[in-house]
């Protein structure tokens, strides 16, 4: 009687479980599934599987979500792209340069029997235009790559070379000597004009023949010369374009027509040796230089003077005199000083990443800057269909993916809580 007693309350229990499992998990209420559910409960799919209103509603919804936060994505990464005033993804306040270039110990002069006590840098930058060392790191690497004078030539403006010459005057005055330029820079030409205390009217972006022989007459008024940059580099076809670097560059026969006093003959570790014979040829100045704007590259060339002493205009005279010559290496002193990651940019390098990711959806050139302001080259919008097309492919596959985990974790999640209901039920009766 007891055994009989027990299976009673147990098919009692079951069948209320089977009862209200059914009654909760189907929205219809249709209650010839009660037998079936109580004796093959894993036939039973999660509500939102088998009600296709609200499984679609559901659907509906999280798309929408999707679709706003790519949206947000977007515009967050894309406008941080042409934001300005995001911190530099590299930060150069503890840069050292803790090593002695000598080199006069493994070079000799392009003129071998040239004697020389002064080794100067025709072209560097500060932090006054695009350069990425202050006055200071300026005169510390130079310094440190055998340097013992340097012509400072920011862009359109001398207030960086004034600034390194005070610098250098007062605590650097046994180590190095600085002569303060500026770099004039537009779309046509790129020019030194060294050996100014004012800086030279810059413009327009593309200036006329008119414009800039005006301007060479301008430093020659101030006292200073005029050396031609980087015909090689000025001269290199820019990327996307079948252009000039610098489009519609002077000639160097229409330059020295102008007035210039020199060109330089060794940019970094090039060595343009046509514009050296006709620097020759017509007895102008040959100048050299590092264009120096970041401390991870190599000294390659030092122009030598044989100064009186080393001041100003004492190096001065025997560039204007011509008494000069210069050591090149095209391979560049192995010494380099690499700056640490920026702090302040890694704390939005997470959001500026997604500029350069959703970038990939267009290309935008414009050629080389002026650095006035302007482009030198026309604008070049390029929307890559196809690459969205194929973003938009595998965000689709990606949903379909999302929705059969999601689907396979219900299914299983709603069987693993009625096996687990129904053993609860079981003990409940037996304990009963």
């Amino acid at each position: 009687m007891e055994s009989d007693d027990l299976r009673k309350r147990t098919d009692t229990s079951s069948t209320a479980f089977a009862v209200t499992s059914s009654e909760t998990l189907s929205a219809d209420g249709d209650s010839t599934s009660k037998e079936v559910i109580h004796s093959r409960p894993w036939l039973k799919w999660p509500v939102a599987a088998y009600e296709p209103k609200k499984y679609w509603t559901g659907f509906l919804l999280r798309f929408a979500v999707l679709i706003a936060l790519i949206a947000v994505l977007i515009g967050i990464g894309l406008g941080l792209r042409y934001t300005d005033g995001i911190p530099d993804h590299e930060d150069f306040s503890q840069m050292q340069f803790d090593w002695r270039v000598d080199p006069s110990s493994y070079l000799k002069p392009f003129n071998e029997s040239f004697q020389y006590n002064t080794l100067l840098d025709g072209h560097a930058h500060s932090t006054y235009s695009d350069g990425r060392l202050n006055a200071r790191q300026l005169l510390e690497w130079h310094i440190a790559n055998g340097y013992n004078a340097v012509i400072v030539t920011d862009h359109n403006s001398v207030h960086g070379g004034l600034a390194v010459e005070q610098l250098a005057l007062k605590e650097y005055a046994d180590k190095i000597t600085v002569i303060p330029g500026m770099e004039y820079t537009c779309c046509r030409i790129h020019m030194n004009f060294i050996d100014i205390n004012e800086t030279v009217p810059v413009g327009p972006p593309v200036p006329s023949d008119e414009d800039l022989r005006k301007a060479i007459e301008r430093v020659h008024a101030l006292g200073g010369l005029v050396i031609v940059n980087h015909i090689p580099w000025s001269n290199t076809t820019e990327y996307g374009y079948e252009l000039p670097r610098l489009p519609n560059h002077p000639s160097v026969a229409d330059l020295i027509d102008w007035g210039v006093d020199g060109f330089e003959v060794v940019h970094q570790d090039t060595f343009d040796y046509p514009t050296f014979q006709t620097t020759q040829a017509r007895n102008l100045i040959q100048m050299t230089g590092t264009d120096l704007h970041h401390p991870s590259v190599a000294a390659n060339v030092w122009l030598v003077v044989n100064a009186v002493n080393n001041t100003r205009k004492a190096i001065m005279d025997e560039i204007r005199a011509r008494r000069t010559s210069f050591l090149f290496d095209p391979a560049g002193t192995p010494q380099r000083a690499y700056p640490v990651p920026s702090k302040k940019y890694a704390l939005l390098s997470p959001l500026l990443t997604l500029g350069g990711y959703f970038g990939i959806f267009y290309s935008d050139s414009k050629g080389m800057y002026s650095f006035q302001g302007t482009f030198c080259h026309p604008e070049k919008l390029q929307v890559h269909k196809d690459v969205i097309g194929w973003f938009i492919f595998w965000v689709f596959i990606g949903i379909i993916a999302f929705e059969l985990v999601r689907l396979l974790i219900l299914v299983t999640w709603d069987v693993m809580v009625r096996r687990w209901r129904r053993r609860r039920a079981n003990i409940m009766g037996l304990d009963e």
